[in-house]
């Protein structure tokens, strides 16, 4: 059970990163030019 559990954790740890790394996206693409944002995509889906 501990063994799950501490998966679970390491799970959770790096769900929110991946939410937070997409999140912004979205705000700095409209604020940066449009040349700008399929470079950071990339960047994102790579």
């Amino acid at each position: 059970m501990d063994e799950l559990r501490e998966r679970q954790q390491q799970n959770t740890e790096r769900e929110p990163v991946v939410v937070s790394s997409s999140a912004p996206a979205p705000k700095v693409q409209k604020e940066e030019p449009i040349e700008v944002q399929p470079g950071k995509r990339k960047i994102i889906l790579d």
